[in-house]
């Protein structure tokens, strides 16, 4: 939806009239300019070009999954959308039975609202999006399936400036493949974060556009192999809320007429101040900082007709939370209790084939490696992610689309043990 005033018009009066005009009991057409009468003598307030939108979509999943290894037994999560780490794998225990469940579910649909405009000759905007998956709250599937609303985008642009939460600059947009599942990326081969940051961007700088963001920093550990609760082992992941300095995230985008590129460089300080790691004493806290560093490179080049090949590869040391939905920590306690970095690589590539105006397919493969020093983090962490996807997307009329999608899924432990997933999802979406 959209609606626009003219540059003469008043900006303060136009805004209320939209609650009125637009959503009220005359609901207005969603091109309908509204018009403010000035007096002559009045002279009006600078704003000009505005711009308002409300948009999303409302998309219905159906999900058939096949685990190799054990049970899932909570909905949401990996039953919800690929979150390749929970994987289940229980090697040779009793657990180590084929299991399949069928999930159905609503809750990726999406609302944004969407303002643009200028002050004199300052260029002004904000962005709030929201969704029910996210975080969906005590809402369950036994009578209503009632879910809560999430924030996901919410920032304000100031001429080449953007201001509150986004996708990390570190993550390639371009690169995003044309998926049903909810986080669109196969996750186990790409960069995934929203988070608050500062981010400016230049211009036509060097061909291309030079931006750079700092952003909020956490640290995810993992425990030192050994460390335990009364008797039992403590293997979870934990954040320490420490954080003395953002991340900072550099990156350079070029479009030549044939597709897009990106190159992002990240660095960040890892850093724990006695923080507890959930276990007994003497493995009851970390303390201590180190740095992080990454690259990631990632576009779309075109092909084909309207076909286009898309891509991503990122490494680096202490960029676990960035990459793989935070499939590695970004840092293991030490011998001594402190951090020591881990290593990570991922990539993805990705073929979208355009068959005609209506229908189009796509074949995905990805894959992720993390360097454990398993003296460290034990032998039950994952070591190794990779998973393949096709899928037909059926478009009947603008704006609405119906798609299969097969996935399969491979999670490797360091310990030689490995599970699959198999899932056929079903989606309707329509885009407004």
């Amino acid at each position: 939806m959209s609606i626009r005033w003219g540059s003469r018009a008043v900006a303060l009066a136009a805004f209320l009239a939209v609650p009125t005009a637009a959503f009220g009991a005359d609901p207005q057409p969603y091109d309908k300019t509204i018009k403010v009468n000035v007096d002559e003598d009045e002279k009006p307030l600078p704003v000009r070009d505005v711009d308002i939108q409300l948009g999303g979509f409302v998309k219905l999943d159906a999900l058939f999954s096949v685990y190799s290894d054990g049970d899932v037994a909570t909905p949401g999560g990996i039953r919800d959308f690929y979150a390749p780490s929970s994987i289940p794998v229980a090697g040779s225990s009793a657990a180590e039975n084929s299991t399949s469940m069928f999930d159905m579910h609503a809750k990726e649909t999406r609302v944004f609202f969407k303002i643009d405009g200028h002050v004199t000759d300052t260029k002004l905007g904000a962005y709030l999006e929201m969704d029910f998956i996210s975080n969906p709250g005590a809402g369950t599937e036994v009578t209503t399936n009632a879910y809560n609303p999430a924030l996901r985008r919410a920032y304000v642009t100031y001429n080449r400036w953007l201001l509150g939460q986004d996708w990390t600059l570190f993550q390639s947009m371009a690169s995003l493949p044309d998926s049903v599942d909810f986080v669109r990326w196969p996750t186990d081969g790409t960069v995934f974060v929203r988070q608050p940051q500062a981010r400016h961007t230049w211009t036509g700088l060097l061909g291309g556009d030079v931006a750079v963001s700092l952003e909020n920093s956490e640290t995810l550990i993992k425990p030192r192999t050994g460390t335990v609760s009364g008797a039992t082992p403590v293997t979870a992941n934990f954040v320490t809320g420490d954080a003395n300095l953002p991340d900072l995230v550099v990156r350079y985008n070029w479009k030549p007429s044939f597709g897009e590129f990106n190159v992002s460089l990240l660095a960040r300080e890892l850093r724990a101040d006695f923080a507890a790691t959930g276990g007994d004493a003497p493995n009851n806290a970390a303390s201590g900082k180190e740095i992080g560093s990454g690259v990631s490179i990632g576009g779309k080049i075109a092909s084909i007709g309207q076909d286009d090949v898309r891509f991503q590869v990122t490494g680096g040391e202490g960029i676990g939370r960035y990459v793989a939905l935070g499939a590695a920590a970004d840092a293991v306690v030490d011998t001594d209790g402190g951090l020591e970095p881990i290593a990570v690589v991922a990539g993805l590539v990705a073929y979208r084939r355009v068959w005609n105006e209506r229908w189009r397919s796509n074949l995905m493969v990805a894959t992720f490696q993390a360097d454990n020093d398993t003296s460290l983090t034990g032998a039950g962490v994952t070591s190794a992610l990779s998973s393949a996807r096709v899928n037909l997307m059926y478009a009947p009329v603008d704006k609405l689309t119906f798609g299969l999608e097969f996935t399969h899924g491979i999670r490797e432990l360091e310990n030689g043990e490995d599970g699959t997933l198999d899932r056929l999802q079903f989606t309707t979406m329509y885009a407004y």
